[in-house]
């Protein structure tokens, strides 16, 4: 089983509590254990002024509140267009338009797509 949690629980924002949501409902899905356990890297969202990490250590993932400093990959956008991007909308546009930007090891952010599907 895959666990979700938060590094410091009271002083998480908004943006941590809908992705341990969808990250909690998804993770556990049959399939997707396996790709869950196959990730290790560290990824940035942010969503307006709000910012997290997603920690992937195996078999779980840990959000941390803010920005680390050594992570594989970002996201960042404003948190409309990323709800709309977990909710099915194609995620090609915003990210051309600029809407939505993207770094680091992007092939990283290729299984949090899957895992973010509502």
């Amino acid at each position: 089983m895959i666990t979700v949690k938060f590094h410091t629980p009271n002083q998480m924002n908004l943006l941590a509590y809908l992705l341990r949501s969808i990250l909690q409902r998804n993770a556990n899905k049959q399939e997707n254990i396996e790709t869950v356990q196959k990730m290790r890297c560290k990824i940035l969202v942010k969503a307006s002024e709000m910012k997290v990490t997603l920690v992937f250590k195996g078999g779980e993932i840990e959000i941390v509140q803010g920005g680390a400093n050594d992570i594989n990959a970002y996201v960042e956008g404003s948190l409309g267009i990323l709800l709309q991007i977990c909710l099915g909308k194609n995620y090609i546009v915003p990210v051309l338009t600029r809407k939505i930007r993207i770094g680091g090891n992007v092939f990283k952010l290729i299984p949090l797509l899957k895992l973010l599907k509502v």
